[in-house]
């Protein structure tokens, strides 16, 4: 298994089972109080996302302790799909890893009392304090698994619906199937829309600056015979036009 566990004695995971639904209680509570993103009422998703994951981690770091395995896929969808309804809310992770560290410390403080109680020596105390802190790095770290794994499902999904937008302009689609596209692309639909031909180039011609990351606006069919650029206003052609060049040669 491996791990500052290890040095714990095994029966010690029974007195801290017991503490485990106070501790939850009071964690929960101080971390609404101290983290503003988490003072809103734990009602709907996110209050049972943020009620499961500090129970599964408490409930984890016993089983540790006890000697069982490190987390399995329960636990670890419970961590990453805190990450991921960070992501849904519009947050970075700051204000989870904020609360991490809060429950990480409160966690500490009770699981020494408790420690004290039972006579550890003060090595093990100490052994204990870095298995507190391991534990919540692994539970940190797959928070950020899910939290990233959501960005990449997202931009995946927002890449595809931009894809079809694309084709259903050049082929002259329904006003009303191109507003339900544009909805879904995230792309304001416009009155008009400016198309710009690019010159493919020869094959074997070398970029000579590293290629240039194209506005969110821009539409581009790059991977075609006749590489192109679809914008959603003509007046929006000049502040790409650097852009342009570097990425795929000479504007015509």
């Amino acid at each position: 298994m491996g791990g500052p566990w290890e040095g714990l004695p095994r029966d010690f995971s029974t007195e801290l089972r017991a503490e485990q639904q106070s501790l939850a209680t009071e964690i929960i509570r101080e971390i609404r109080s101290a983290v503003p993103e988490f003072s809103r009422p734990l009602s709907g998703k996110f209050g049972t996302g943020i009620q499961q994951g500090v129970e599964t981690a408490l409930a984890e770091f016993t089983d540790r302790v006890a000697g069982l395995p490190a987390p399995g896929p329960r636990q670890l969808r419970v961590y990453r799909s805190l990450g991921r309804g960070e992501l849904s809310e519009g947050r970075s992770l700051d204000a989870l890893q904020a609360a991490f560290r809060l429950g990480a410390r409160i966690a500490w403080r009770r699981y020494a009392r408790v420690a004290r109680r039972r006579g550890l020596a003060a090595e093990q105390l100490v052994t204990l304090a870095e298995a507190v802190f391991a534990h919540i790095d692994e539970v940190a770290a797959a928070s950020v698994q899910g939290y990233v794994d959501a960005r990449t499902d997202r931009a995946g999904a927002l890449g595809r619906a931009r894809h079809r937008l694309h084709d259903l302009l050049l082929a002259g689609a329904d006003p009303a199937e191109l507003a339900a596209a544009a909805r879904l692309a995230d792309w304001p639909l416009p009155a008009q829309v400016a198309a710009v031909s690019l010159d493919p180039g020869p094959a074997h011609r070398q970029p000579s600056a590293p290629p240039a990351r194209l506005p969110e606006y821009v539409l581009a069919g790059l991977d075609v015979p006749q590489p192109h650029l679809l914008l959603p206003d003509p007046a929006a052609r000049s502040p790409i036009r650097s852009s342009r060049r570097r990425c795929t040669g000479a504007a015509r």
